[in-house]
């Protein structure tokens, strides 16, 4: 049989795809295993099909209206899967034999293909790596842009996270049984802390918990739930891939999940996860000091903290207890256990997808791209293009359209920095000003407007405009780009902005005294440098004649923030001035951080954490706050109309133009002070 084998060079791809067309693949009836130069070999066939409403019965969601004239070679009522996956490591790829010729894949392809095998003799199959001719750049962009359509359409989307390791295929047969359980008491994967189920003290949430307890600590082998072979899952690489992320949201038919040899549909595993993080957190809860040294017990309570045990958005932080009874690794091999934030984030993607649009309503680009990318906890979604991370998102979002002819998406002439100027223009052109608030890491090569989504961005120090936490320029702007004084050539590197310009800097912490607040994600609290910041504003304070109230101080610190028991986020109460003089205390004790302080001075902690890369600030008019660390004598803040906060801007050396800086703190304008004051607008362009 090998001599009738063509060799790897041989095309595959007669024929280039277009809008509206697919191709999947089947198993060689004929000859499904092949004798290669000693090897034996899957034989596949790849057959063109139309993507289309004759898929599904619903034109609505075609990308293409076709006919069976365009494909009289194709079934128009063909079902098939799609299959989501990582393509993995390129090296010592496989091989298959492809339409008679020798192809490789990668060995993650590979192996899900051998397993899958009765799937794909049931139905047909879509795979990205084989069925769109790689090496077309043109192709590549007409598929890249109907890739939502595709997973739409398929009968089955299977999520493929790997082959087996250790327990994990025990860790999904036990998945099953309490997700099951979980769907049937409610729970489900929503990250959103209004919409999460958290547990309550009644008979049959505490039953679900013993429940999962019991299994965690039988020793039966077939009641055993391995709970950290399952939290290892949770990282695999399919969760950290973008283009993920619409696969299995906008997924209309079944979507299962697949490792090893076992699979389960994704709804059950998603409530497995979620049930898994609660327990986790009422497990957590019941560690005390006496269970832990004060130290480690301080850590816990501050990452409880930071991260928002009670919201449940990523309730996923475990003791060492916890680790022990998983029969995991040790204390000094992996310190914490985390299940994995994006998993939970991507998964309660789908959820919340599926809930609009049952509403009638879409997710907004903003959105996605602040859930998926800006959050502390985890360092967001990855992907080999930079372009990608937008579009990974085209289709989910509902506000896409700017990105314009889909042959851009593998267009190399069209590079990152122009779609982050397409994206960032297109957002604030819908009200989005806050975007402002994600451009403190700043590419020279980029307009000081505009995110560099190539880097990992941190959450604003104020949140968002929608969060409804400040008001910088009075509760009643509308949500129109009113603080747009001109729309402005799209081809443009500047943004024109209509502002309230409120004072200029007189001095930072910085220079007068090096007082600088870093908190890198993976720092400790720094005590030093949280006491030179509180000097610092206490001296500015005593400058100022503003006729400031005690608590500036405490308030200032924080950004006059904190987050209540379900994890949303307030104005900071009067419980932080008591955390604020414990804090103090601490800092002047021999060995700071080795007490336990309770869970308002770990509050404390993180708020402090948020206000990463700051530096307190002394304004010409006596205003006091926190501003960027690169916030130089005579930057200029001013509140965009429209906006949630105040901004630094530095002029150019022009003299006409501006570059932002970032967002500030100013303690007594950040509910619209100044606009009561009659402050009046100008104009200001940035560069």
């Amino acid at each position: 049989m090998s001599k009738n084998i063509l060799p790897p060079a041989s095309v595959h791809y007669p024929d280039q795809l277009g809008a509206g067309e697919i191709r999947v693949l089947r198993i060689c009836k004929e000859q499904p295993i092949v004798k290669y130069q000693g090897l034996t070999l899957g034989s596949y066939i790849l057959e063109r099909v139309p993507l289309g409403k004759q898929l599904r019965g619903d034109s609505s969601q075609s990308s293409a209206s076709t006919s069976n004239e365009d494909f009289p070679e194709a079934s128009p009522d063909i079902d098939f899967t799609a299959l989501s996956y990582v393509w993995g490591s390129e090296d010592d790829k496989m091989k298959i034999v492809l339409n008679g010729a020798i192809f490789e894949i990668t060995q993650n392809l590979h192996v899900a293909i051998i397993l899958l095998r009765s799937e794909i003799l049931k139905q047909p199959i879509w795979i990205d790596a084989i069925c769109i001719n790689q090496t077309n750049s043109v192709e590549k962009g007409f598929q890249l842009a109907q890739m939502a359509d595709v997973y739409r359409q398929a009968r089955k989307v299977i999520v493929w996270l790997g082959p087996s390791i250790g327990a994990s295929d025990t860790a999904m047969r036990r998945a099953c049984v309490i997700g099951c359980k979980a769907l049937q008491y409610g729970v489900r994967p929503s990250n959103e802390p209004q919409e999460a189920l958290e547990l309550k003290q009644d008979p049959q949430s505490e039953e679900l918990l013993s429940e999962v307890s019991e299994m965690v600590a039988s020793k039966d082998p077939t009641q055993h739930f391995p709970a950290y072979d399952f939290v290892k899952l949770t990282y695999r690489p399919w969760f950290s891939r973008a283009w993920i992320l619409q696969e299995v949201t906008v997924a209309e038919g079944e979507v299962w999940i697949a490792c090893g040899d076992v699979g389960l549909p994704l709804d059950v595993f998603a409530a497995a996860v979620k049930l898994v993080a609660l327990w986790l957190t009422s497990e957590l809860r019941k560690v005390t000091p006496a269970g832990t040294s004060t130290e480690e017990h301080n850590q816990i309570s501050t990452l409880m903290e930071r991260i928002g045990m009670s919201k449940l958005v990523d309730p996923f932080f475990s003791a060492w207890s916890l680790i022990s009874q998983f029969g995991g690794p040790t204390k000094q091999d992996n310190p914490l256990l985390p299940v994995n934030p994006q998993a939970s984030m991507t998964l309660g993607t789908r959820w919340k997808y599926w809930k609009l649009r049952d509403q009638g309503n879409t997710m907004s680009l903003m959105s996605l791209l602040t859930r998926n990318f800006t959050l502390d906890t985890t360092e967001g979604l990855q992907c080999r293009e930079p372009k990608d991370k937008i579009y990974a998102l085209a289709g989910i979002s509902g506000d896409m359209g700017f990105l314009g002819d889909p042959s851009r998406f593998c267009d190399r002439a069209w590079p990152a920095h122009n779609v982050y100027m397409d994206t960032a223009r297109h957002l604030i052109g819908l009200a989005n000003i806050d975007v402002l608030s994600l451009c403190r890491e700043q590419d020279p090569s980029l307009p000081s407007w505009v995110p560099d989504w190539s880097k990992r961005i941190r959450q604003p120090w104020s949140l968002y405009r929608d969060d409804g936490l400040f008001h910088a320029s009075g509760v009643s702007e509308s949500r129109t780009n009113t603080f747009l004084s001109e729309a402005g050539d799209a081809s443009s590197r500047v943004l024109n902005l209509n502002v309230y310009r409120v004072d200029s800097v007189k001095t930072t912490g910085l220079k007068e005294y090096g007082s600088i607040w870093e908190a890198g994600l993976d720092d400790p609290f720094d005590y030093k440098s949280a006491g030179e910041v509180f000097d610092t504003v206490k001296h500015f304070l005593s400058l100022s004649k503003r006729g400031y109230t005690k608590d500036a101080i405490w308030r200032i610190s924080v950004g006059d923030k904190e987050t209540d028991k379900q994890g949303q986020f307030k104005r900071a109460s009067p419980t932080f001035e008591e955390a604020y003089v414990q804090m103090v205390t601490e800092i002047r004790s021999h060995h700071p951080g080795k007490r336990y302080l309770g869970p308002a001075f770990a509050a404390y902690q993180n708020m402090m954490l948020s206000m990463h890369g700051s530096t307190p600030f002394l304004s010409q008019q006596g205003y006091v706050g926190l501003c960027p660390d690169t916030t130089e004598h005579d930057d200029v803040i001013c509140i965009p109309v429209g906006s949630h906060v105040p901004y630094v801007f530095r002029r150019s050396a022009n003299g006409t133009t501006f570059r932002l800086i970032g967002e500030a703190y100013v303690h007594g304008i950040m509910d619209g002070e100044c606009i009561f004051e009659s402050l009046s607008t100008e104009h200001i362009i940035l560069e």
